[in-house]
């Protein structure tokens, strides 16, 4: 009898210590165990709703989900074809620590804020407190964001390392490409609040097909009611940008300030007679659409800083500018043009129109050569551009005359392939050639008829026919 009491209880020992241990074993290293652990996971935690489905393969091993779905009253999320490790030892500390992640698609979407019940809101969450997620590295195939107002957002290439606890999230490092921008953090963090908080550093690179690059390091700091952000702009000018998004869970708009230093237009194969552009904006926008206030000062026009005004907005590889005002108050040269500028490659494209007033040539110095009080131009497809423009012109002493041109605007210079002049009583039909790179030179050539030198010189009344052909050298201002 004392025999067989020792010998249950040895067994029941042993089972005590077994069954555990078996169950243990099975969960981990089963695909069996797996999916009995997720079937009987409760679906509900607090106000996180949790779905797992389609799930293969061993936590020890490697585990394969088919969908992860999580909602939370903030945030809608759903990862599919995910494919991960978890280290075990970590989780007797209540820690879940995947060294390998991937999955194909995410797709995540922001809620509007539900209306909170009178009274002091219960903070937000990411996770119970009891839990630490430690996510190393970690690939989604694509993803989709989807913000409050219907904005959808598209990524791939995304790769990173995150820790997520109760109410923080510590992005290590991630990279992601949207279209034509890659963005690269360096670091950053979420914090679950009522607006959510969020900050991150890292460099923005945008490369559109055929355009210069476009390099930005940036740091952002603040909420989804207002987020400061700033960058250097490293290429293919330099600069520097401060502003805040504002309202960002509802009707999200922002503002900032930008410094120019050197832009110039022949990053885009355009002239180089502008020379260095410097000078200070005041941006604001919302949606697709923005606008830019201030001065710059393009230094190879040596006639002072320009007032510039432009309203707009960018959407499919095209700048749709509404209103571009450009008033030089030295000379008083003031322009107004719209249209659109597409982003393709060998461009950009032009399509603008516009006018202009009291337009002298050159802009500063006391010796004019020539002047227009007003007049109306286009310019249209691709390097070189297309041109006309027509308006009143006065040369050098001689009364206002109507005029019109048309040719062809290069980066090195500008060719007239038609012009013509009613003056002195006659016409004059023209053409020539005006280059400013790598030499300055210009040349005009053309026929004259019925020109009366009466109405210059009261004693000299007539009519002529002539040819005319003209060239010099170098553009200096008196």
């Amino acid at each position: 009898m004392r025999r067989f009491l020792l010998l249950a209880t040895a067994l029941l020992v042993l089972l005590a210590i077994g069954l555990p241990c078996a169950a243990l074993y099975c969960a981990l290293y089963t695909q069996s165990g797996l999916r009995f652990v997720v079937s009987h996971l409760p679906q509900r935690f607090g106000h996180v709703v949790v779905r797992i489905e389609d799930v293969s393969g061993t936590v020890a091993g490697g585990a394969r989900a088919g969908l992860v779905l999580i909602d939370q009253e903030r945030v809608h999320l759903e990862f599919r074809g995910i494919y991960t490790r978890v280290r075990l030892e970590p989780l007797l500390w209540q820690i879940i620590r995947t060294p390998e992640t991937t999955v194909a698609s995410a797709y995540i979407e922001v809620k509007p804020p539900p209306p909170g019940p009178p009274g002091p809101h219960r903070a937000p969450e990411f996770l119970p407190r009891w839990l630490t997620i430690d996510i190393g590295h970690t690939s989604v195939g694509k993803a989709v964001l989807v913000v409050p107002d219907g904005t959808r957002l598209e990524g791939s290439g995304i790769s990173g390392s995150a820790l997520l606890r109760h109410r923080d999230i510590r992005f290590r490092q991630a990279q992601l490409q949207m279209a034509e921008v890659h963005f690269a953090l360096s670091g950053g963090a979420l914090h679950a609040s009522d607006p959510l908080r969020l900050s991150g550093e890292g460099r923005i690179t945008w490369q559109p097909r055929g355009q210069p690059v476009w390099t930005l390091e940036a740091k952002t700091q603040g909420d989804l009611d207002r987020l400061g952000l700033g960058a250097t702009i490293l290429a293919p000018f330099h600069g520097d940008l401060t502003g805040e998004m504002l309202d960002l869970t509802h009707d999200w708009h922002w503002d900032g300030q930008a410094v120019v230093r050197d832009f110039d237009l022949r990053a885009w194969h355009l002239t180089g007679a502008l020379g260095a552009i410097s000078g200070h904006l005041a941006l604001s926008g919302a949606g697709k659409g923005f606008t830019a206030r201030g001065t710059l000062d393009p230094a190879g026009f040596r006639a002072g800083p320009f007032d510039v005004q432009f309203a707009g907005e960018y959407s499919d590889r095209a700048l749709t500018a509404r209103n571009i005002d450009v008033l030089n108050p030295a000379s008083g040269t003031h322009a107004i043009a719209s249209g659109t500028i597409g982003i393709i490659p060998g461009g950009p494209r032009l399509d603008l129109r516009g006018t202009w007033r009291n337009f002298r040539w050159p802009l500063a110095g006391r010796s004019v050569a020539f002047r227009s009080s007003a007049g109306s131009f286009g310019l249209s497809g691709l390097l070189p551009y297309d041109f006309e423009a027509k308006g009143m012109a006065r040369i050098a002493g001689l009364d206002p005359v109507p005029a019109a041109v048309a040719g062809k605007l290069g980066d090195d210079g500008v060719s007239v392939s038609s012009g013509s002049v009613d003056l002195l009583r006659g016409h004059a039909d023209l053409h020539g050639e005006v280059t400013w790179a790598p030499v300055q030179r210009w040349t005009v050539s053309g026929s004259a008829t019925g020109i009366d030198p009466g109405e210059w010189r009261p004693d000299l009344p007539g009519s002529l026919d002539f040819g005319v052909a003209m060239s010099g050298g170098g553009f200096k201002a008196g």
